[in-house]
């Protein structure tokens, strides 16, 4: 419930700053739900370095609570709201914990959820493995616990999250931009080495459509619907070119190697495409990291030029 408030509140004042709403004579709710959301239990991390599912939980058994239950609403923060993001590590790195402690099995609209969570994380092995489980329909206590063969999901005995919750995850596989940045690819597994998606809208309005080859992000499209400020994170972005509909280069701004912003108009579509100039570079970066990590091996690094290009 705090998590749940916490999102509707946060929501709301950042709509009212857009709105203009936050100062003024309109300002009296504003100040009202700022000062109430100050009031609420902040996210607490337990003796075992999870996320807090009950605020009394340290140092004595709460009666009731199963470990691999298929509710994880203590990780709302992560999915779907935004409150747990790669920005706060600590909140980040306790709800990986939380999600490895919860188990991998439940319902067909658990696993939907924990698809979705483990893509917020990063972690594109895990989130297929969910979407795998989800698709299969496992029998578990003798009833089907995930998508039925008539393409239902079953509770039992039917339940759509499972179905809207699924096209969701992989979407958040796909593409995210519920912070400050689009982010394409951000939870791919290898199994999907190659492809393109289109249609997929972010925040901020940019339709895109993306391309990928040997688990790499080739190409991206935006089409700006709203006309604001594109801002993109991936690694190795902040050497992108981008370029209009016309072919004309639009200029960029580099906040480091891995984020780029530019300014666009509203219905022009702009293409963001690494040189190959460029994703040497990357490798470079790359490889350097592995090698500082103690890790030898450098197939899936050096797979970003294995496009013929190298």
């Amino acid at each position: 419930d705090q998590e749940l408030v916490w999102q509707l509140y946060t929501d709301f004042l950042e709509a009212a700053e857009v709105l203009g709403k936050d100062t003024g004579e309109d300002s009296e709710l504003y100040q009202t739900v700022s000062v109430q959301r100050d009031k609420l239990e902040p996210l607490h991390i337990n003796e075992s370095g999870m996320i807090k599912e009950w605020i009394e939980e340290d140092g004595q058994k709460i009666d009731g609570v199963e470990k691999n239950h298929r509710h994880q609403s203590h990780l709302l923060g992560l999915y779907p709201g935004d409150h747990i993001t790669a920005e706060t590590p600590e909140l980040m790195e306790a709800a990986i914990k939380s999600l490895e402690d919860r188990g991998p099995g439940g319902t067909g609209w658990s696993r939907a959820h924990k698809l979705n969570l483990w893509a917020r994380t990063g972690n594109g092995e895990e989130a297929y493995k969910q979407l795998q489980s989800l698709l299969k329909g496992e029998i578990v206590n003798g009833k089907v616990a995930g998508i039925m063969d008539n393409m239902l999901d079953s509770h039992p005995p039917f339940q759509i999250d499972g179905n809207f919750g699924a096209t969701a995850g992989i979407a958040e596989m796909l593409i995210q931009s519920h912070t400050e940045y689009i982010e394409p690819l951000p939870a791919l597994p290898k199994a999907w080495e190659q492809g393109e998606v289109s249609g997929l809208v972010t925040e901020g309005g940019f339709e895109t459509v993306i391309r990928w080859s040997n688990n790499e992000l080739t190409e991206l499209e935006l089409t700006s619907t709203l006309g604001n400020e594109c801002r993109l994170k991936y690694t190795g972005i902040g050497n992108a070119k981008v370029t209009d509909s016309g072919g004309n280069s639009v200029t960029t701004e580099s906040e480091s190697q891995d984020k780029l912003s530019f300014q666009t108009k509203k219905g022009e579509t702009y293409r963001v495409e690494f040189a190959e100039s460029e994703l040497a570079s990357i490798e470079a970066a790359a490889e350097t990291e592995i090698v500082s990590k103690g890790e030898r091996t450098v197939i899936n690094v050096t797979g970003i030029l294995a496009d013929g290009r190298k």
